[in-house]
């Protein structure tokens, strides 16, 4: 072996070693792969929503694979993850650097629910279609309570359709589908004008229709009340209903009408009946009251004790 060979091999020698142990003292400044700030080990993300998050450690080049893409789908842009929500369900992300791994599990769930409101007011048969968007909650499901003041239905652009019946507050709850959240919409209907005479008004109109044609009131405080449609009480149309007493507001009562002589009308829900009517007590003033039932309002005499 000649001196130059020799030369050769030490310079080749002291360069593999230098090359180790800088690779040596590369591998020892790595750290583990941090996800986040707080260094996520599961992620929760709402379906076709989605987010990113920085990542840390490693040697700064990352690579990400999804267990199942048709769950959720992941990529990254330098030290930024991106994490999509597809489906819902479980799956998980292996994010990769040099020789590290770290797990990201994946939830996808089902996106809150949103409204546009949580109240509107309405008159009896003034159809609205177009005011109130629903989005969100997967397949949602919908109640009312009290069922009657409004019929309901979500239609398929995501809009709630009502259709109010008569005088009342009615909540509409909307449910998402997996029953974790829910959402409370206040539907108020009422009619316009205001029951100026005493007697039964309908509450199924745009405004108060009278029920009764009562053109005379007696009303004796421990018998009850007559309205009649003439002023000569024994000519014409009576209805009386027995006295109520101790009355207090949004309370239900019983009132009895014991005799109506008043012809029917042609549409059965404008008929007042003879027998007891439950209805709930809306106003009381010094000397009268108003009660409301399903489609009927009532004004009364009536003096507080």
């Amino acid at each position: 072996m000649n001196k130059h060979t020799l030369i050769g091999l030490c310079l080749s020698l002291c360069i593999l070693t230098f090359a180790g142990c800088a690779e040596n003292d590369t591998d020892e400044t790595l750290t583990e792969i941090k996800i986040g700030n707080e260094n996520l080990s599961k992620l929760t993300i709402e379906k076709q929503m989605m987010k990113k998050i920085i990542l840390s450690g490693g040697n700064g080049k990352y690579r990400v694979n999804v267990e199942n893409s048709q769950i959720a789908s992941a990529t990254i842009n330098e030290d930024t993850l991106f994490v999509t929500g597809h489906n819902i369900g479980e799956t998980y992300a292996t994010i990769m650097s040099h020789d590290f791994k770290k797990k990201l599990d994946i939830s996808v769930i089902i996106p809150g629910i949103s409204v546009s409101s949580q109240s509107i007011n309405l008159k009896p048969g003034e159809e609205n279609t177009q005011e109130i968007s629903v989005s969100g909650g997967g397949n949602v499901k919908l109640s009312v309570y009290p069922e009657g003041v409004v019929d309901y239905k979500l239609n398929a652009k995501g809009y709630l359709e009502l259709y109010p019946r008569y005088e009342g507050k009615a909540i509409i709850t909307i449910t998402s589908q997996d029953d974790r959240e829910s959402k409370d919409i206040e539907v108020n209907v009422k009619p316009e004008g205001e029951t100026e005479q005493y007697g039964w008004y309908s509450t199924r109109y745009a405004s108060y229709a009278p029920l009764i044609d009562n053109r005379l009131t007696v009303n004796r405080t421990n018998e009850g009340t007559w309205f009649f449609n003439t002023t000569r009480p024994n000519a014409g149309s009576t209805m009386f209903i027995a006295a109520v007493s101790d009355l207090v507001k949004g309370q239900e009562v019983q009132v009895n009408v014991m005799k109506n002589t008043y012809k029917p009308k042609s549409d059965a829900n404008d008929n007042i009946a003879v027998g007891r009517h439950t209805l709930t007590v809306e106003e009381i003033q010094k000397d009268y009251a108003i009660l409301l039932g399903k489609g009927v309002k009532l004004k009364l005499p009536y003096t507080p004790l």
